[in-house]
């Protein structure tokens, strides 16, 4: 039975001390990773909107698959696309980077950078013209510059007046890697330019050496610039050339004109008449008339024929188009008597299409209409109040102070012989009082507006001052 006993409790320990030990091991778990790709619905674009600067990056994409019209260059100053140290990418550029050559022979054309050489603090003058150039820039044609610092390429204008197609919106990440490798592409090649002799040297003094020129080459290489230095945009529009079918990148799409958007433009305003309804008359000028007149000094001027646009006019919506120079989208309107003006999209906003303009004015004067008849039924019913308050105050007047007096006081009249209540009752009370009490009797004046006043003796009037 000891035996027994004593193997239960053997077991018993083993068991718990096995269970101690299964239990108290330390585990490192590592929690498997699933990653989940969350895409919020794009945003649809709106034909009624023209190109809006966006927070989130992502709701460019609505312009993906939309048709864009860049005008033709006409100031090629306004286009902005130098590729230089210290400026903005290109307008327009691509990633596959081509060398051009210079036309030395125009000499607006040419590149050249003044460079010098010190020897014993002086100086020698020369400049280096450049006949080739690797750049980006999609179809160049030009360059400008006066220093090497300023190389620049402007866009061809064989980039104008055509039509693109919106691919691809590049932000972010993809960004940086279409401009890294632009970089690489850029800084693997070595360009070749000559160099001719331009300046003469003064006074360089015995120590300059005169064979420096001579020994120099005549072909160098250009540094190019590296892309990422620049101040990168934000975000990039890649387009399609519709009719070369080239891939092109732009870094300001607002140069182009949305198709869409002047499309429902034209839709929404052109053959359409309407009307000027906000704000007083203003000025407008035909540009189509130039009229010539003298000044108060006798100097002949030009100018455009001013048109008085008044309140309530109308206009025809000839045509939605665009204008040079700046080729915005303006709107030409025509009234009868063939007068031209044309508008912007926030000046066009003071007119009413005729159709509605006369809806809104119908509407207006039913409304006035109804205004009209609503206040002539609330004054019938004020007077139909008023009378039959009168007629109670008449009949309780005269149920309270008898048929005689009780009219009198219903109509707002006093007269001698009255008690104080009857007057009270007849003018309401009055804006001051004084008493006087003496032995024989009590004396009462009683004052209102406009110099009355009433006097009672013991309760009874006696005398009505006017």
């Amino acid at each position: 039975m000891k035996n027994l006993k004593m193997k239960k409790k053997i077991f018993l320990f083993v068991f718990v001390l096995l269970s101690f030990t299964c239990f108290s091991q330390i585990t490192i778990t590592e929690i498997e990773r699933k990653e989940e790709l969350i895409v919020t619905k794009p945003e649809q674009y709106d034909s009624l909107k023209n190109w809006e600067i966006q927070e989130n990056l992502n709701a460019y994409k609505q312009y993906i698959g939309l048709q864009v019209y860049l005008p033709p260059f006409e100031n090629i100053k306004q286009t902005d696309n130098y590729f230089r140290y210290g400026m903005k990418m290109p307008f327009m550029f691509s990633t596959k980077p081509i060398l051009i050559n210079i036309d030395s022979n125009r000499n607006y054309l040419r590149l050249k950078n003044k460079w010098y050489q010190t020897s014993a603090n002086k100086h020698a003058w020369k400049t280096i013209e450049y006949y080739q150039i690797y750049t980006p820039v999609w179809k160049p044609f030009h360059y400008i510059s006066n220093s090497i610092m300023e190389v620049g390429v402007i866009n061809s204008s064989e980039s104008g007046n055509k039509y693109y197609t919106i691919i691809k919106i590049l932000y972010a990440n993809e960004l940086k890697s279409v401009f890294k490798k632009l970089d690489s592409l850029l800084n693997s090649k070595e360009v070749e330019i000559s160099t001719i002799y331009d300046q003469y040297i003064k006074d360089l003094g015995a120590d300059f050496d005169s064979k420096f020129w001579e020994n120099n080459p005549q072909k160098i290489f250009v540094d190019r610039p590296r892309v990422l230095n620049y101040d990168l945009p934000k975000i990039v529009f890649v387009l399609r050339d519709n009719i070369g079918n080239d891939t092109i990148y732009c870094t300001n799409i607002r140069n182009f004109i949305l198709v869409p958007y002047f499309v429902k433009q034209k839709e929404l305003f052109q053959n359409k008449s309407f009307i000027y309804y906000k704000g007083n008359s203003f000025e407008k000028s035909d540009a189509r008339f130039l009229l010539k007149k003298e000044d108060d000094s006798g100097k002949e001027i030009s100018t455009e024929k001013t048109i008085i646009i008044d309140h309530g006019s109308k206009w025809f919506c000839s045509d939605v188009t665009l204008l040079k120079p700046t080729y915005g989208i303006f709107y030409i309107l025509k009234n009868e008597k063939d007068d031209q003006i044309t508008l912007t999209k926030n000046e066009l906003e003071d007119f009413m299409e005729e159709s509605y303009y006369l809806e809104q004015e119908a509407n207006r004067k039913l409304q006035s209409q109804q205004l009209l008849e609503k206040q002539k039924k609330d004054e019938l019913k004020r007077k139909e109040i008023k009378l039959k308050a009168i007629e109670k105050h008449r009949t309780e007047c005269i149920d309270k102070f008898g048929q005689e007096l009780g009219s009198l006081i219903a109509e707002g009249k006093v007269k001698i012989g009255m008690t104080t209540e009857m007057c009270e009752a007849a003018w309401g009370k009055p804006f001051d009082k004084e008493k006087e009490t003496t032995a024989s009797r009590v004396t009462d004046f009683w004052f209102y507006g406009w110099s009355h006043s009433l006097y009672f003796i013991n309760g009874i009037l006696t005398k009505i001052n006017e």
